[in-house]
C-alpha cells in the first residue's frame, strides 16, 4: 500500500490537480465523492506499477447508466472510517 505524508493521495500529480478534482467533484455530483470512484482500470494498473495506488483493491462496475465507478472495499473504507 502506497503511503505518503503528502497532504493528497499519490495517484494526483500534485495538491493542486487534488484540489482542482475536489472543487469539481463536489459540483458534479451531491454527498461525499471518492476519488476511487473516479479513476478507471488502466489508470489503477499505471498507478499500482508505479506504487502510487493506496486503495490496490479497488473494484470497478458499471453503473445503471453504463458509467464506470471504482468502489473501494467496505474493510478499507472502515479502516479509514469513510463508512460506518
Amino acid at each position: 500500500m502506497a503511503t505518503t505524508k503528502k497532504s493528497y493521495p499519490l495517484c494526483f500529480a500534485s495538491r493542486l490537480q487534488y484540489e482542482v478534482w475536489k472543487k469539481a467533484a463536489k459540483h458534479s455530483r451531491a454527498g461525499d465523492s471518492s476519488y476511487c470512484a473516479d479513476c478507471t482500470l488502466a489508470y489503477q494498473r499505471q498507478m499500482v506499477a508505479s506504487f502510487r495506488c493506496a486503495h490496490p483493491c479497488t473494484s470497478f462496475y458499471l453503473d445503471k447508466d453504463g458509467f464506470l465507478e471504482g468502489r473501494r472495499r467496505v474493510e478499507d473504507r472502515v479502516r479509514l472510517k469513510e463508512a460506518a
